[in-house]
């Protein structure tokens, strides 16, 4: 057995022993055995619940196994020991949630075969000035449109950083240069963390609309983007001043946009598979924004958009299998239901109960939001899955916001905008895709002090929104 899977089985070991000492060796307190009466349950199954939270926290933490695998071995824990039924624990994989991201996942993968994504950006770019100012720009507004689009973080990332190398190549910044890596962060913002301007732009936020008190969960994809244009403006403008702050070149001419030109003109006329994925996209899109006045579910819409593109030949069987993250539908499937699992074993109320001294600073937007912020901070450091964190903290403040009078919709803009940091390495996976596509030419430490500045911003985003959100009843 070589060392690596050894150290692996020793953690994985060490995962089951809290389960077990959580689970079944802890007391458990008066408080938590009759909120899990209140529900049905027992205090030790409610403990039971608590341990397999914990041996799946371990697992993302300490990484002995893949995400996905860790998510599975907890719902089958929660079956064995909380008395739940094995449908109540894998309630996840027949949410509407799932089946949305599913559908985007297959928009997702038509949009990258088909080279509908790399034409649009590029034709942007193309209307930008050639010089640092100019393609700075070019990236945040193409990333930022193309963003809808796409729901695969990663795949966006990885084109856009792509793409930033070749600018960069074209104006003559030198490697490791403060102007490659200032173009480089400027893909970064308006592929990656632009995503949060838009509901379909990641399968995150449905992730976290899943476990959201109802009726707060129906958000629709408009009033989800009316919710986060505040945050928006400030993320761009204030990421973009960054760029011009710390990354500028000094005494720059402009570049000619032929190399820009050329990439464009290798694509060729628009394909077949390009139309048929750009008519289906137009469609998706323009339902999603009316899913409220027709009545179609976003759900709907993305699954037979998905099943369109396999119709229309923009995607084969066999991409079924290779293009869509399988392994990651099964490992959302499992932390869709977290939330419920801990709300039939009495767990959520007994949270609450503990929350009570704080349930007067959950009742202050600004308190709340600022606790939030720090706290899915926080848990990015421990936590490597953005998905996971977001969840997590939705679980636990989405019922507090709700029991203090508030919308629990503030709760999804703040973590899921929180969270999406790379201030080390193994935080942001996207972020890793995006530096791997540089070909090394932009160092990670590089970009720190973009990403302090991000955090700022974003808090700024977050505070400014807090007005808004009341005003509109998001917070």
């Amino acid at each position: 057995m070589n060392i690596v899977r050894e150290r692996k089985l020793h953690l994985f070991a060490l995962g089951i022993l809290l389960f077990v000492i959580v689970g079944f060796l802890l007391p458990v307190p008066a408080a938590l055995e009759a909120c899990a009466s209140a529900q049905g349950a027992t205090g030790r199954s409610a403990m039971c619940a608590i341990g397999g939270l914990v041996f799946a926290i371990s697992g993302w933490v300490l990484g002995f196994l893949s995400d996905w695998e860790v998510s599975l071995i907890s719902c089958c824990i929660w079956v064995m020991t909380t008395g739940l039924s094995f449908a109540q624990v894998f309630a996840g994989f027949h949410s509407t949630s799932l089946w949305l991201m599913f559908g985007a996942f297959v928009l997702s993968a038509a949009v990258t075969k088909s080279g509908l994504l790399s034409r649009i950006a590029l034709s942007l770019m193309l209307l930008f000035p050639a010089d640092y100012k100019g393609q700075a720009l070019s990236l945040l507004a193409s990333g930022t449109v193309v963003g809808p689009l796409m729901p695969s973080f990663t795949a966006k990332v990885a084109l856009g950083c792509s793409l930033s190398n070749s600018i960069s190549d074209f104006l003559g910044y030198g490697n490791f240069s403060r102007a490659r890596t200032g173009i480089f962060i400027a893909a970064w913002t308006g592929f990656g963390l632009m995503s949060g301007l838009f509901l379909s732009a990641s399968f995150i936020p449905y992730s976290v609309l899943a476990v959201t008190p109802l009726p707060y969960g129906n958000l629709s994809w408009t009033g989800y983007l009316i919710m986060m244009i505040p945050w928006g403006i400030v993320m761009l403008s204030g990421m973009y001043l960054v760029m011009l702050l710390f990354y500028r070149p000094e005494n720059e001419a402009p570049a000619s946009k032929d190399e820009l030109r050329a990439q464009k003109e290798a694509l060729g006329k628009l394909s077949r598979d390009e139309k048929v994925t750009a008519v289906i996209l137009a469609a998706c899109l323009l339902l999603w924004i009316l899913e409220k006045r027709i009545g179609i579910s976003s759900a709907i819409v993305a699954v037979l958009g998905g099943l369109a593109c396999f119709a229309g030949g923009v995607l084969s069987q066999e991409d079924c299998i290779k293009r869509i993250p399988w392994r990651l539908l099964v490992f959302v499937g499992v932390i869709l239901n977290i939330g419920n699992i801990l709300n039939l074993t009495g767990v959520t109320d007994y949270i609450e109960y503990l929350m009570q001294p704080l349930m007067g600073l959950v009742g202050n937007r600004l308190l709340l939001v600022i606790i939030l912020f720090l706290l899915t901070l926080g848990l990015r450091f421990l936590i490597a899955s953005q998905t996971a964190t977001c969840v997590l903290v939705m679980s636990i403040f989405g019922p507090l916001a709700v029991k203090a009078g508030l919308s629990p919709l503030g709760v999804l803009g703040v973590s899921y905008t929180a969270s999406n940091i790379w201030i080390t390495n193994y935080q942001n996976p996207a972020y890793i895709a995006g530096l791997s596509n540089v070909e090394g030419r932009v160092k990670h430490k590089d970009t720190l002090r973009a990403s302090l500045c991000h955090v700022l911003v974003c808090l700024a985003g977050c505070l400014v929104s807090i007005p808004y959100w009341a005003a509109l009843g998001y917070l």
